[in-house]
């Protein structure tokens, strides 16, 4: 299961690479941050999503995540703590 939802998302960011995305958190903290040249890079079960130029980035644990659903435009990611990050291009 983990190893599909990884590999969801990382065919998902590929379409986000090099554009300008909003990175939306919410759940018991909530916040967004705007991203000029999405890059991404996974070392274990870490996914680092960052701007290409900018020192703006999110990491994600991902055995942290229980569920993904995939839009046009975004990609919502749901973690185990009750929070939501949404992707949005």
């Amino acid at each position: 299961m983990q190893d599909r939802i990884r590999e969801k998302i990382l065919e998902e960011l590929k379409k986000h690479e090099k554009k300008q995305n909003t990175i939306r958190q919410t759940g018991f903290i909530s916040n967004q941050f705007y991203i000029n040249s999405l890059t991404y890079k996974l070392k274990i079960d870490t996914l680092t999503i960052k701007d290409e130029k900018e020192e703006i980035y999110i990491c994600i644990n991902l055995n942290q995540v229980y569920q993904v659903h995939i839009y046009e435009n975004s990609i919502q990611i749901y973690l185990d703590n009750d929070t939501q990050i949404c992707i949005i291009r």
